[in-house]
Parts: C-alpha cells; sequence; structure tokens
C-alpha cells in the first residue's frame, strides 16, 4: 500500500544488538540476548521492580550491533551457538558462565555474513573502540 506517494516508507530505526548483563544473583554468569530496542530499555523490562535500596539489580557490560558488515543482520542465536562451540557452560537459557570478552570473542567469531559491524554503540565501560562513554548514535 502507498504511504505519502510512495510504495515503501523509509529506513527502519531498528537498530538491532546483542547484549549481555550480569545480576548478582548469578555471580560468574552472563546472560546474552538479543534486542532491536535501546540495550537499556530491553534489560529494564525483564526487570520491573527495583530493589528496596533502589539500585538495578543488574549492569550491562556488552552491547554491540547485531549487523554483518554486509547489511545482513543475525541474532543472539549465533552467538549461544559460538559460545556453546567454544566450551562455555550454558546454564539455562540465555545464561552462560563466561566473561564479556569471551562474549566478544563469540561475536567476532561467527563469520557466516563476514566480520560483524563495528563502532556505533558500546556499553559505557566496556572498553569500546569509541572509548568508554560511547552511545548509540
Amino acid at each position: 500500500m502507498e504511504k505519502n506517494g510512495r510504495f515503501f516508507e523509509g529506513k527502519t530505526s531498528a537498530r538491532p544488538m546483542i547484549y549481555a548483563y550480569e545480576d548478582a544473583s548469578y555471580p560468574g554468569c552472563l546472560k546474552v540476548g538479543y534486542t532491536a530496542v535501546d540495550v537499556e530499555k530491553r534489560v529494564a523490562q525483564q526487570y520491573p521492580t527495583l530493589r528496596p535500596e533502589g539500585k538495578k539489580p543488574y549492569r550491562v557490560i556488552f552491547a554491540e550491533p547485531a549487523l554483518y558488515e554486509d547489511g545482513s543482520s543475525f541474532t543472539d542465536h549465533a552467538v549461544h551457538r559460538m559460545l556453546e562451540k567454544k566450551g562455555v557452560e550454558g546454564v539455562g537459557g540465555e545464561w552462560f558462565r563466561c566473561t564479556e570478552k569471551e562474549i566478544r570473542a563469540a561475536w567476532l567469531a561467527d563469520g557466516q555474513h563476514g566480520k560483524p559491524h563495528q563502532g556505533f554503540y558500546h556499553a559505557p565501560g566496556t572498553g569500546g573502540s569509541r572509548g568508554a562513554d560511547a552511545e548509540l548514535l
């Protein structure tokens, strides 16, 4: 159907992301997920209630684009498979007993469509190529 005299809408604003966060209730484990919305908003949806002291019970430690250089995308399943292939212990669902470094290696290793597109988002403090305080463009 035509919209505003055009057959197709403009580019989507969705930015597919692979993310990981830690939760103090699960020491040594990280949850690896996928979202097409803001990472912090997505993780907050999984924790609708703040703790009594008002602190978030999680900390995002990894957030990178789920896009290959050719523009195609991938999901967290590709990263999960790579973690498993490298011998990382899955502890249930999307939770793995691993480090941020192992997640980054799995994210980089999946070469089905070429290298992941790097550089437009890094979670604060993750040491991304644009600095610790780089944000989503």
